[in-house]
């Protein structure tokens, strides 16, 4: 598994599973939105990176569970020449990302939540590809595409308690987004 993927994974995966951990300890809703919103936006990340592959990951860390399925159709064609020495190139992206894990309620068997977190998205965009000379190219990139994240979860057992707190603000929520990304890469 590449590392790069590892570190994306782990960030997402704790940056979720440390604040949902202590959710039932904290009724500050505010400071925890703001804990998950970095996880969200490497949800989303990871769901529209330009490239082609699909996965399954299984993260177990201090007895939690998160499973994480991802599947991305990135393609990129040249649409040109711009002058002796570079491309115009158009990419795509298609992805599709899933997320679940099952939160104890603090006293371990007296209830859970179950939450999955799904993200899919297009995006599109444009690159030029510069030959810089000695075999070295520069390629920068922009590209812009629109998101869906969205969250399922049932509670069980003492966690119905919290049900009225999380809905519709940390859990059984959609949202829609715009993402632009600008890249520099040197092949």
């Amino acid at each position: 598994m590449n590392n790069a993927i590892r570190r994306r994974i782990a960030l997402c995966a704790g940056s979720l599973a440390l604040p949902l951990a202590a959710w039932a300890q904290s009724a500050d809703l505010a400071e925890l939105n703001a804990r998950l919103a970095p996880a969200y936006a490497q949800m989303l990340t990871l769901t529209l990176l330009p490239d082609l592959s699909t996965a399954h990951y299984r993260v177990n860390d201090a007895g939690q569970r998160i499973d994480l399925d991802m599947t991305r159709l990135g393609a990129e064609s040249v649409l040109g020449t711009v002058g002796d020495h570079a491309q115009l190139l158009g990419r795509f992206t298609g992805g599709y990302l899933r997320m679940t894990t099952s939160l104890p309620v603090s006293v371990p068997g007296t209830g859970n939540v179950s939450t999955r977190w799904t993200a899919y998205g297009l995006s599109g965009g444009l690159a030029v590809k510069f030959d810089i000379g000695h075999g070295v190219t520069l390629v920068p990139a922009f590209d812009a595409g629109v998101t869906r994240l969205s969250n399922r979860t049932g509670y069980s057992g003492a966690a119905v308690a919290f049900q009225p707190l999380f809905e519709g603000t940390v859990f059984n929520w959609d949202s829609d987004a715009w993402i632009v990304t600008p890249h520099l890469g040197i092949d």
